[in-house]
């Protein structure tokens, strides 16, 4: 019960800091983060920021920091950690084949 505890907090805190920390890259990304500008015919949706060169094109900024270095998407991953701890916890078969279906769909 211990580790299927500790995977559910470390697993849900992750999550939380990594939502909280795109949150701050969306408010000031910093200067040095890897651009790509969108292609202003085709995407219309605003994306993260807005571009520092002073051309005011919209453009994407590459999370980094935290787990956005190994995974692409490190909210998700500690959300299926926070999950598998929960089944552990449950030992049951359904709350141990849930987090398995949705690692097997985050996979692809």
């Amino acid at each position: 019960i211990a580790l299927g505890t500790g995977l559910f907090l470390l697993g849900e805190a992750g999550s939380f800091w990594h939502h909280a920390h795109l949150a701050r890259l969306r408010a000031r990304p910093p200067k040095n983060m890897p651009r790509v500008r969108r292609n202003t015919e085709t995407l219309k949706q605003p994306l993260l920021s807005q571009d520092v060169s002073g051309k005011g094109d919209q453009v994407y900024v590459l999370p980094c920091g935290g787990l956005f270095d190994y995974v692409a998407a490190p909210h998700w991953f500690c959300e299926l950690v926070g999950f598998f701890g929960l089944g552990l916890v449950a030992w049951h078969l359904h709350a141990v084949l849930i987090p398995m279906g949705m690692t097997s769909y985050l996979a692809g």
